[in-house]
């Protein structure tokens, strides 16, 4: 099948394929842009064109409050695209070794409770233009709760979080905002689950990707069906105004399987 290719697969490691990306508006439980791409390209590969499609479906309707994205869109280049267009954005840093490094010099940290602090800092990598604003998560390592966060041999006891952003919120603000993007699991689900994106693979890759085009169509429709059919019967255009957008990297797998591939 064409396009199905071995690329970043975290549960069936090595099988072929597809690297869907998508563009979610969240408070409103709508998909406005999909792309399918394919398996062996990079997370962040094509996003700008695929930013600029998104944007100019979306239009002059609402300012897009914030785009949140995951740590395979903290690529320089893009950043810049974002601070180019006045798009406020808060995106999953990698730890990178400098990265790393900084976020073992914070000295200044405000708790938030008794297993939670947030500091923050500025750094310019290796490539960017500008110097940008750091917000570091640290979750004290508990026996009871799995830590989302990634550990640093140089401050144990702790996992940690870091986000790039321009937004000029607090701290604490910023890591609740970007947390609210994790209602995009649900669609992702939805998708796959009940309407089985998932589970099609054709001969060409075109085809496959009118396939998962007409998924994300059903999807949209049938949001637009539920809005309209519920008690207090929302209006089309009674979306929350502070719309937001999310994209997301996904692997989906070249035959259908009785579970789901991780997303």
């Amino acid at each position: 099948q064409e396009g199905s290719l071995k690329g970043h697969n975290p549960r069936r490691h090595g099988r072929p394929s597809h690297h869907p990306l998508l563009a979610v508006l969240g408070e409103a439980h709508f998909l406005l842009h999909g792309w399918l791409r394919s398996g062996n390209c990079g997370t962040a590969r094509g996003a700008e064109e695929f930013l600029k499609e998104a944007l100019a479906l979306w239009g002059q309707r609402q300012k897009i409050r914030l785009l949140r994205a995951d740590s395979g869109f903290f690529d320089g280049q893009l950043l810049d695209y974002l601070e180019q267009h006045d798009l406020p954005y808060i995106v999953v840093a990698k730890l990178t070794k400098w990265v790393k490094r900084a976020a073992q010099r914070v000295e200044t940290w405000t708790a938030l409770d008794e297993h939670y602090g947030v500091g923050e800092f500025r750094l310019k990598l290796f490539g960017w233009s500008v110097e940008r604003h750091f917000v570091v998560i640290r979750e004290e390592i508990r026996e009871a709760r799995a830590s989302v966060g990634r550990k640093l041999i140089d401050v144990p006891g702790y996992t940690f979080r870091l986000f790039v952003t321009n937004c000029t919120d607090r701290p604490a603000e910023i890591w609740r905002d970007y947390n609210r993007r994790a209602d995009m699991e649900n669609r992702i689900a939805e998708l796959k689950h009940d309407l089985g994106a998932h589970g099609f693979c054709m001969k060409q890759f075109f085809a496959t990707e009118a396939a998962f085009r007409a998924v994300l169509l059903l999807f949209n429709l049938l949001s637009e069906f539920q809005r309209d059919s519920r008690p207090d019967r929302l209006s089309r255009n009674g979306h929350d105004s502070h719309a937001d957008s999310h994209m997301r990297r996904n692997s989906r797998s070249r035959r259908p399987s009785r579970g789901c591939p991780s997303v």
